[in-house]
């Protein structure tokens, strides 16, 4: 949990430069928009990355497997 909440905090940030921002959960998978790899500080790239969320090109959001 706390890896998804960290996560969450990390592109909530971001989120809030945008109003059309989202989040879903699927069946095994969370779904956050947000600005894509390159447009984030590498700090939070880094620490997503090592929290389990990377970016999905499918869908264009940040996900995370739970």
């Amino acid at each position: 949990m706390r890896a998804v909440h960290e996560g969450l905090g990390i592109l909530l940030e971001y989120a809030q430069q945008n109003e059309n921002s989202n989040f879903s959960v699927g069946h095994d998978e969370i779904h956050a928009s947000g600005p894509p790899v390159t447009e984030l500080d590498k700090n939070d790239v880094q620490r997503l990355d090592e929290l389990g969320w990377f970016w999905n090109d499918e869908f264009e959001c940040w996900s995370k497997f739970v």
